[in-house]
């Protein structure tokens, strides 16, 4: 936070300096303000303050889940999620990652987590920027009338495991559903 100078009065010398919190925008799509950040571009929502002030056994039904990066998009859990046998601050970069064009949820519990377990449950999934390229600039296309978007599209409907729920040309936002984040 950055000292902000306010001047008593006129006639006074005196200054007092008082701190303004520095505020962070919310995350791109995030309709709550119970979020934290990880780090610069993660962040995870009920916030971090809110779960670990939760019980065990509200850890282990925790609604709402949402992780999210700035840069490349977020998951949100469609059903309950259990958090109580994971450090909640490693959800956001270790469990859940994203890189460009893509989100990865791994088990924190050994090598698999069973369907409907932890967080292996039914998720929404939104991709930032998932534009198809112009072949000769390497520039994003983002004219819905394109038939490259249009057949881009269609492969995303095609994407196995997936229920495609909508694409946004202009934003290349790409949002679908699954059953289960975690391919076995």
């Amino acid at each position: 936070a950055k000292p902000y100078p306010v001047d008593k009065e006129k006639k006074c010398d005196v200054k007092e300096t008082i701190s303004v919190p520095e505020v962070k925008p919310s995350p791109p799509g995030l309709l709550t303000s119970d979020f934290s950040f990880v780090d610069e571009h993660y962040y995870v929502s009920p916030s971090i303050e809110t779960l670990s002030s939760m019980s065990i056994i509200d850890l282990r039904k925790v609604e709402h889940l949402i992780v999210g990066n700035t840069l490349y998009g977020k998951v949100e859990f469609l059903k309950p999620v259990d958090l109580s046998s994971i450090p909640v601050t490693l959800l956001c970069g270790k469990y859940v990652t994203f890189s460009k064009g893509a989100c990865k949820v791994v088990p924190y519990s050994g090598d698999s987590m069973p369907e409907g377990s932890g967080i292996n449950v039914p998720a929404k999934i939104t991709i930032f920027h998932c534009y198809p390229t112009d072949r000769e600039t390497r520039k994003p296309i983002k004219d819905p009338q394109h038939s490259v978007v249009k057949r881009h599209i269609e492969r995303l409907r095609r994407v196995p495991h997936t229920k495609f729920e909508k694409y946004d040309p202009v934003t290349g936002s790409y949002v679908f559903n699954v059953q289960t984040p975690m391919l076995k």
